[in-house]
């Protein structure tokens, strides 16, 4: 089972932006498992998406990989036109998927890193998945007032995460995640929801929000 959160940040003057944090809680860690959680929550974020801001035009999506998430946004919204960052050789995956699904007319990229590139401008959505739990708490804040900027008003940002409680050792499976994360990276963790809202409003955010995913 899965469930999920949703952090909305609104920045006070002039823009109002949202953000959506899907949390992971499952027993079985290993890639089989997690391949169908990314196809499952690609569903569900796409028709959260779909339900909630069904006029969205303009999508980023970050450390795309796959590029399915972004991909199964435009194949629901036909409007959708999407912008995928991450490196060369992973934005060639992404891209044939893009036409795979006949969405390569308006699916486009950024090669590089998401904290140096320029992101653009007058984005709707913005995607931010399985990114955030490697970096620390400074330096996702960082890189949130950066998305921050390139958001229209009634923006969003969708997060997909591992969040553990707050007592940081619940469920079991997260908290593994989370000693896996300070095991193999500088400074990764897997944040509580609280961190996370703390990141929001450090980034100029002003409402985040949990919502639970089955």
């Amino acid at each position: 089972a899965a469930s999920g959160a949703s952090a909305t940040a609104r920045r006070p003057k002039p823009v109002r932006v949202e953000a959506v944090i899907v949390n992971y809680r499952t027993a079985d860690l290993t890639e089989a498992c997690l391949r169908a959680l990314a196809r499952d929550r690609r569903e569900e974020i796409a028709l959260f998406v779909r339900q909630t801001q069904p006029g969205v035009q303009k999508v980023l999506d970050i450390a795309a990989g796959h590029g399915l998430f972004g991909i199964e946004i435009a194949r629901r919204l036909p409007d959708a036109k999407l912008v995928a960052l991450d490196w060369p050789n992973v934005l060639a995956v992404a891209q044939e998927l893009a036409r795979e699904v006949g969405v390569q007319s308006r699916y486009r990229t950024i090669a590089g890193d998401a904290f140096q590139q320029e992101l653009g401008t007058g984005y709707d959505l913005v995607l931010l998945t399985n990114f955030l739990h490697h970096f620390s708490a400074a330096t996702c804040e960082t890189l949130l007032h950066k998305i921050h900027q390139c958001l229209v008003t009634d923006g969003r940002v969708i997060t997909l995460e591992f969040v553990p409680n707050d007592d940081r050792v619940t469920p079991p499976p997260v908290a593994e995640f989370s000693l896996i994360m300070l095991a193999t990276t500088p400074e990764g963790d897997a944040y509580t929801f609280k961190e996370y809202e703390q990141m929001f409003s450090g980034a100029g955010f002003s409402r985040t929000e949990l919502h639970p995913v089955q």
